[in-house]
C-alpha cells in the first residue's frame, strides 16, 4: 500500500517580506494567513488524511491546527521539522541583510 505525503508550508505570517524570521519566536499568522489556513483546511476536508505533523514554530502550528481541526485528527509537533537557524541574521530586515 502506497503512502502519500502532502507537504504544506505554513500560511502567511504577520512579518512576511519585512524580516528574516527563521526560528524567531512569536511570529504568528496574520489575517491573510488565517484566511489561507482555512482555505487549505477546506481543500483537505474530504481527503483521507491520517496525520498532521508540524514544526514547533507558532506560524506552522497555527496552520496545522486549523487543518487538523477541520479534518478531525490531532496535531503532532516534530522538532526535526524546525526552520533553519539563521543565527545573527534572524530578525534582521531584508534591507539590512542586502549588503551581506
Amino acid at each position: 500500500m502506497a503512502t502519500t505525503v502532502i507537504l504544506v508550508r505554513h500560511a502567511s505570517h504577520d512579518r512576511v517580506g519585512s524580516v528574516l524570521c527563521g526560528r524567531m519566536p512569536g511570529v504568528t499568522l496574520g489575517e491573510e494567513g488565517r484566511r489561507e489556513a482555512n482555505v487549505l483546511a477546506d481543500r483537505f476536508r474530504n481527503e483521507a488524511i491520517a496525520a498532521v505533523i508540524t514544526s514547533p514554530l507558532e506560524r506552522a502550528r497555527e496552520t496545522a491546527e486549523v487543518i487538523a481541526d477541520r479534518i478531525g485528527v490531532p496535531v503532532t509537533v516534530d522538532e526535526a521539522l524546525n526552520e533553519i537557524d539563521f543565527g545573527d541574521w534572524t530578525g534582521q530586515s531584508f534591507d539590512a541583510l542586502d549588503p551581506d
